[in-house]
């Protein structure tokens, strides 16, 4: 099987101190790999790194077995903590067509037919076309989430990274995440999912990863809660 993302022998170093430490990695095309572990362990690190949000001290990321600019291109991210004010006054459709802007939004911005077009047709995927014309602050905190996601998949990323997607709403918008997610893993996306919510979305998981600096378990969801720790 195709790899979608390898990383080799990665490092990072906050202030001398090691964030994740000789990190390596192989995720397969079509996966949906959950990543645990406790916190301040370098799970958003590792994902940071693999966007190049943050420079590694050392190692090598591949992904989709071709140049990691390009590469970068096909990925979705939804991040731990929005960089979205909720109180800004934009609508969930135009949230969702920033992802097509290069170089932030502009308030003079007019989006096309062709744009609102595709927008509408992504917000169908997580459910929220009935709200296109809201403002984000409408939403509740499970929409919101969702409209996240909407945003990640508007560009049609081969690999969606997603830091803890689902921390902070409530039971019924987790199921609706983690319904949306594996819909769009079953249509071939490559999903990677930080979480600590084990107990509800681990048998959607085809494997885990528990990362406390290095790597320190890599298997299947029911051999890690069968009794393996992560410390």
């Amino acid at each position: 099987m195709e790899t979608a993302l390898a990383v080799r022998q990665l490092s990072v170093s906050y202030g001398g101190i090691d964030a994740i430490s000789d990190i390596s990695i192989d995720i397969k095309k079509g996966e949906f790999l959950g990543i645990t572990g406790p916190n301040g362990g370098g799970k958003t690190t590792l994902l940071s790194a693999v966007l190049g949000l943050i420079k590694p001290i050392s190692g090598d990321i591949t992904i989709l077995g071709g140049d990691i600019n390009k590469g970068r291109r096909l990925i979705g991210y939804v991040p731990q903590i929005a960089a979205i004010d909720r109180d800004f006054p934009i609508t969930v459709s135009e949230t969702v067509m920033t992802a097509y802007l290069k170089n932030g939004l502009h308030p003079f911005k007019k989006f096309g037919a062709d744009e609102k077009q595709r927008a509408l047709e992504t917000l169908k995927k997580v459910g929220l076309e009935n709200h296109a014309k809201n403002r984000i602050n409408e939403l509740s905190g499970g929409e919101f989430q969702r409209l996240l996601i909407a945003r990640a998949l508007a560009t049609e990323p081969e690999i969606l990274l997603l830091d803890e997607p689902t921390s902070n709403i409530d039971k019924d918008s987790r199921e609706k995440i983690y319904r949306l997610l594996k819909e769009l893993n079953l249509t071939g996306v490559t999903v990677v999912m930080v979480t600590h919510d084990l107990q509800s979305i681990s048998a959607l998981f085809s494997r885990l990863l528990c990362i406390n600096r290095t790597v320190v378990f890599d298997g299947a969801p029911s051999d890690f809660l069968g009794g393996n720790r992560c410390d």
